[in-house]
């Protein structure tokens, strides 16, 4: 009777096994994968990138790309006063100590230089525009009014608006030149020969405004460019 009770367990546990899907789901439920998420590693930039960003960082606080930047904005006004030298500006009356044209281009670009190498050292000063922000927000509320004056003037022969805008100007920059002192003492050096010139200009202004002084909104500039422009169309009509 023993012998056959083995066979039979035998026989069972063979059919058992023989069973498809017992060995495999014995063997996942006792041998279950160890699954595991990847590891994800912080981006590390290329050296393209990191080139760049140096690049760039550099630029910003590159004397040299300021002082291009702020001379490059003067050049706004070059037309306006291209063609007003070249009309009506000669045929009002002027103080004789008005200077000759081929000195402004130069004095302006010089000075306009000065201000953007000044405005860098505050920047780079400081690092940040976060901390330089109140400083340089008066920097360019005196470019706003310098870069306005030239339109305002030569453009549309404006002459006492001209003059305000300049006595604002000499305001903000006196304003401005302690602020940058005390943050970098050669910025603040860097702004007296504009304030210097400024002030020749400012009086020049002053004096070709009382020469020809504006009426009724109306001027002897207006006037000298109204009859340029007269005569510019009486030409073009005859030559129909």
């Amino acid at each position: 009777m023993r012998t056959i009770s083995l066979v039979v367990a035998s026989i069972l546990v063979y059919r058992m096994r023989s069973v498809r899907g017992f060995r495999t789901h014995s063997y996942r439920r006792h041998h279950r994968p160890c699954l595991r998420k990847p590891t994800r590693y912080p981006d590390v930039p290329n050296e393209s990138t990191t080139a760049r960003s140096l690049t760039l960082s550099s630029l910003s606080t590159s004397p040299i790309v300021w002082a291009a930047g702020h001379a490059l904005g003067g050049i706004l006004g070059v037309p306006a006063v291209a063609k007003a030298t070249k009309t009506w500006y000669k045929k009002i009356d002027l103080p004789s100590w008005t200077p000759p044209d081929f000195v402004f281009g130069p004095t302006w670009t010089f000075l306009y230089a000065s201000m953007g190498v000044a405005a860098c050292r505050v920047y780079q000063r400081t690092s940040s525009l976060t901390s330089s922000g109140p400083l340089l927000l008066w920097m360019v509320h005196y470019l706003v009014l310098n870069l306005t004056w030239a339109p305002v003037f030569f453009g549309k022969q404006r002459l006492r608006l001209g003059m305000i805008l300049n006595v604002l100007m000499l305001v903000t920059l006196g304003i401005l030149i302690p602020l940058f002192y005390r943050n970098n003492p050669l910025s603040g050096l860097l702004l007296l020969p504009y304030l210097a010139w400024l002030t020749f200009a400012t009086a020049l202004n002053n004096s070709i405004c009382r020469r020809n002084p504006t009426q009724n909104g109306y001027n002897e500039a207006m006037l000298q460019a109204d009859l340029i422009q007269l005569q510019s169309k009486a030409a073009e009509y005859a030559a129909l």
